[in-house]
């Protein structure tokens, strides 16, 4: 869907239609494969979430690394929230942490999957704090979403635009993201500031890249290229479009240079917290 938001400017931009094509499996694997398979000419390039990339390596015996591809850059981040119903008793995220510290293992949280990144930082904040929560895989982002509203879970951590059916029903306790401020929860603090540890920033966010040897081979394509895509991302058009949809503050475009910096600080998150997949 963040795509083909932002296609018909695209086109515009580089002057030819862009063909999309959904290659499933493995967390991205065989898409990236496929990719790397390809011609290194710029004529086919992908999109991948930050941490999908590091996760389809542990997961799926994956070994793409972050040297193995050519970066043109990023421009969609959905920041990472933790919430709960708007009739809630939980004012605070404190008083969570208090209620599960008294009463462990009763605090019901429900994520889309176990191998999201909100997932890892739960997990974080219960071996830094001493606190067990109870933590339910609904193995998918809109029934993970649900449970809240049908009050079968206490909470849900996940990103904000894509609980954006339910907004009307919940409340935001904690922003799970330090650098990219919410409009709408300028009141809400970070989990970083609640509870004073520097926590990774937490979000869904895509990036698009090339074979490794797109930039070294044609390095004025892939300059004009990358410029392209962020001229269409920065501009008014399409920030009309995500603006007309509520999601103006997602557009997030970062050069190849800052693209290659956040995704090793994901990995290294990731990589630092990666045995709690296998618990």
């Amino acid at each position: 869907m963040s795509a083909r938001t932002w296609q018909i400017f695209g086109e515009k931009e580089l002057g030819v239609p862009l063909e999309f094509r959904f290659v499933p499996g493995a967390g991205g694997l065989i898409a990236t494969n496929t990719l790397l398979s390809s011609p290194a000419d710029g004529y086919t390039i992908m999109i991948h979430n930050f941490a999908n990339f590091h996760i389809m390596n542990l997961l799926y015996d994956g070994d793409v690394g972050v040297d193995d591809i050519s970066y043109l850059g990023a421009y969609y981040t959905d920041p990472g929230v933790f919430f709960v119903h708007k009739d809630s008793p939980y004012q605070t995220f404190e008083d969570v942490m208090a209620f599960a510290k008294a009463n462990p293992g009763q605090f019901r949280i429900s994520f889309a999957s176990f191998t999201d990144m909100s997932y890892l930082l739960v997990r974080q904040i219960e071996t830094l704090y001493d606190v067990e929560f109870n933590l339910v895989n609904y193995e998918g982002g809109n029934a993970a979403r649900l449970a809240v509203v049908n009050r079968e879970v206490d909470a849900c951590s996940t990103t904000w635009f894509a609980a954006s059916p339910v907004w009307d029903d919940i409340r935001v306790l904690a922003q799970l993201m330090d650098t990219v401020p919410l409009a709408g929860l300028e009141g809400v603090r970070t989990i970083s500031n609640i509870l004073d540890h520097d926590f990774p920033d937490i979000h869904n966010s895509y990036f698009i890249f090339a074979p490794p040897t797109f930039e070294r081979d044609h390095p004025e394509r892939f300059k004009t290229l990358a410029s392209r895509l962020a001229a269409a991302w920065n501009g008014s058009e399409y920030y009309e479009s995500m603006k007309e949809r509520g999601e103006e503050s997602a557009i997030n475009v970062m050069t190849p240079e800052d693209t290659l910096k956040t995704l090793v600080e994901m990995g290294e998150f990731i990589n630092e917290n990666a045995h709690l997949f296998d618990e």
